[in-house]
């Protein structure tokens, strides 16, 4: 019998080549390559002979079709209670067909799997929960060991109902994705894990402040994985974006050190690599910006180590940073050869030699008119 995610894979590339990119788009709707669905079923810790599992963005299963493949392929005795999200009905159908593939799968080797697809608005089927008070305490509801997922991407409007209900984590311009991430670490039983694929904007700026600062009161983050090609995440899919693996659990018992791996391409098995840093230096105490910091080779850990033991500040030394305001060929007029007297150093890409900023290197090098 052939794999669970062949079957997933399959369908998915016929429904591709169904639907409008510009549908696609505006949906949000990228699948999950079989490589990373696999990779990412690896990282479930199945630690118990009964698990629940949800996937809130489901497509065409692939994701539960990985861990089933998982399952079988280390002969692991287990009964799996599946719950699948997806709201596109013209992909139900192929959902259905995963599921039940993965279940005679599953009972053919002598475990059990219960599924139930859940054709309702992920974000609002929960809204409860973010409106609990006095007159409902007795709402429950379900609480997983896992939430794993590729959720949708696309930018939501401020005055949204998403953006109302999730208020204490949105601020700017919000993304559905990280509403995915913050309705599901609400669905986590202690303990429970969180392993999703993502763009990686939300480990800084500003937008994504009042997430980070929320999020990780709850989630500790014990593994990142990073592409370091933007492209080939996603089969036949124009996704330029910047994404990573995050993998995470409900538990405020930091771990000492934090996994950060990178492959060059979605076939993380063939080039994958890793280094272990501090959960400290990871997201460092002393911010309250709660940025996620994201070194993958031993060189930049140490890079940023030693940043991070300057004593100086931009502030402190009455300097702005301003970005994107000088583009050299559109200024020429500003420009001219640098003297200490009448210009500024300007500073390019070929002047920073890590972990220094070397200025002159040659005689050609330009400045900025104090004028």
């Amino acid at each position: 019998m052939e794999k669970a995610t062949i079957l997933a894979s399959k369908l998915s590339e016929i429904y591709n080549d169904t639907q409008l990119p510009e549908l696609k788009k505006k949906k949000g709707q990228f699948f999950t390559t079989k490589s990373i669905a696999d990779f990412m079923a690896s990282l479930v810790i199945i630690d118990k002979n009964e698990l629940s599992i949800l996937d809130p963005g489901s497509g065409t299963g692939v994701l539960v079709a990985a861990l089933v493949d998982r399952i079988i392929s280390e002969d692991i005795k287990i009964t799996l209670n599946v719950d699948l999200f997806e709201t596109d009905e013209n992909i139900i159908s192929a959902l259905e067909e995963v599921m039940n593939y993965c279940k005679l799968l599953m009972e053919t080797n002598g475990n059990k799997f219960n599924y139930n697809i859940i054709n309702k608005d992920f974000i609002m089927y929960h809204s409860e929960i973010f409106n609990l008070d006095l007159f409902s305490q007795n709402y429950e509801y379900k609480l997983y060991d896992c939430v794993i997922s590729n959720p949708p991407y696309f930018k939501v409007p401020i005055n949204h109902q998403y953006s109302e209900l999730l208020h204490e984590y949105v601020h700017g311009q919000p993304n559905i994705y990280f509403m995915f991430m913050a309705v599901s670490e609400n669905l986590l039983l202690e303990d429970g894990q969180l392993i999703f694929i993502v763009p990686r904007s939300f480990t800084s700026g500003s937008y994504f402040k009042k997430f980070r600062n929320k999020f990780l009161e709850k989630i500790s983050i014990n593994h990142i994985h990073l592409f370091n090609s933007r492209k080939d995440n996603f089969n036949k899919e124009k996704v330029l974006q910047e994404n990573l693996i995050l993998v995470g659990k409900n538990n405020s018992d930091r771990l000492k050190n934090v996994i950060i791996s990178s492959s060059n391409n979605s076939d993380i098995k063939k080039d994958y690599d890793h280094i272990n840093i501090s959960y400290s230096d990871m997201i460092s105490s002393t911010s309250e910006e709660k940025i996620i910091r994201i070194p993958t080779t031993n060189e930049q850990y140490a890079i940023l180590k030693d940043f991070d033991k300057w004593t100086n500040n931009i502030v402190d030394m009455d300097l702005n940073i301003s970005t994107g305001r000088i583009v050299s060929f559109r200024n020429k007029e500003f420009i001219s050869e640098y003297n200490k007297k009448d210009t500024y150093p300007l500073i390019c890409m070929k002047n920073l030699k890590v972990p220094n900023v070397i200025f002159p290197i040659n005689e050609t090098d330009k400045g900025i008119s104090k004028d």
